[in-house]
């Protein structure tokens, strides 16, 4: 995604805020847990301020660290906007039935979680998840943080398409978000059969996709010692469009640092037109308007600034 590049522009800015709206975040991780990284986070699921995951819950761990895990500090990664802030907001837990892991949440609490964020000041909403009926308890919460985050300029709110080789899933659907669908390490929209060999899943597709980023064996955070999907504390192999999807809150959150006046429409405008095409030449309903650039979006953004 050209992330290097941008780098060189800004490698985020201390006063914005990421919420990574999951199943928790561990904030004991080594790398997340660092100076003027965590802010306090929220559980929606007993509304306390403590968004510890489950020893099983990973998932919202391995999604900050891809947003914005701190750099050159000799511990594990670097995340896409390594000097912007994380808030943990854990709206979920797993559970196992039948074989199958399953989220326990409702539409409340999952709108709790979005509303709490906003009210405390995140700037970029990145939601990992989606699937099942249309929720207006979900959409009036999302309408919420477009409305009235940022003092009224809009949170950029970013959701994955779902990786069932389908439709995309909602709140993925909804035309006032950034609906983010997953490409591979070749440039290729991840299917059943691109190059990568994760034969098991596809990203969803549809006129609702926006833009692409890489969603196939990502190195992230893990929760720390023997928790998580490893017994390391980080994970070699993390997937899906919920990979993908901080990496666009993540560049959202570096245009903010260098522009933090832009509106969230702007934002997102700037994140599709900037795209590399990776697809069917122009906007696909695969790779939408194609591949997030992190260089050619936080450029624009930077312009935008100086020009104002």
């Amino acid at each position: 995604i050209h992330i290097s590049e941008a780098w060189k522009i800004t490698k985020g800015n201390k006063d914005i805020i990421i919420a990574i709206i999951d199943e928790g975040v561990d904030y004991k991780h080594e790398d997340l847990n660092v100076s003027d990284k965590l802010v306090t986070g929220y559980d929606a699921c007993y509304k306390r301020n403590d968004p510890t995951p489950k020893s099983a819950d990973a998932h919202g761990t391995a999604c900050a660290g891809i947003a914005a895990a701190k750099s050159n500090n000799n511990k594990g990664i670097a995340g896409v906007a390594p000097e912007c802030k994380i808030m943990g907001v854990r709206i979920a837990y797993g559970v196992i039935e039948g074989g199958e892991r399953l989220w326990v949440t409702d539409d409340a609490k999952i709108a709790d979680g979005i509303v709490k964020s906003v009210d405390r000041g995140a700037d970029v909403l990145s939601n990992s998840w989606g699937g099942g009926e249309d929720s207006q308890t979900i959409t009036n919460a999302i309408n919420y943080a477009k409305r009235n985050g940022r003092n009224g300029k809009g949170c950029v709110v970013c959701f994955a398409a779902g990786n069932d080789d389908g439709s995309v899933s909602y709140p993925g659907r909804l035309d006032n978000v950034i609906t983010v669908a997953a490409c591979n390490e070749y440039g290729e929209r991840k299917s059943k059969t691109s190059r990568d060999g994760e034969y098991f899943w596809g990203s969803n597709y549809g006129p609702e996709v926006d833009v692409a980023a890489p969603g196939v064996h990502i190195f992230t955070t893990d929760i720390m010692n023997n928790d998580g999907y490893t017994s390391n504390n980080y994970v070699e192999d993390f997937n899906g469009t919920s990979a993908a999807t901080p990496h666009v809150a993540g560049v959202a959150a570096l245009m903010l640092s260098v522009a933090p006046e832009l509106k969230a429409s702007e934002v997102e405008e700037i994140i599709r037109n900037t795209a590399d095409d990776i697809g069917a030449k122009g906007f696909d309903n695969y790779t939408g308007h194609g591949r997030v650039n992190a260089f050619k979006a936080v450029s624009k953004a930077y312009e935008k600034h100086m020009n104002k």
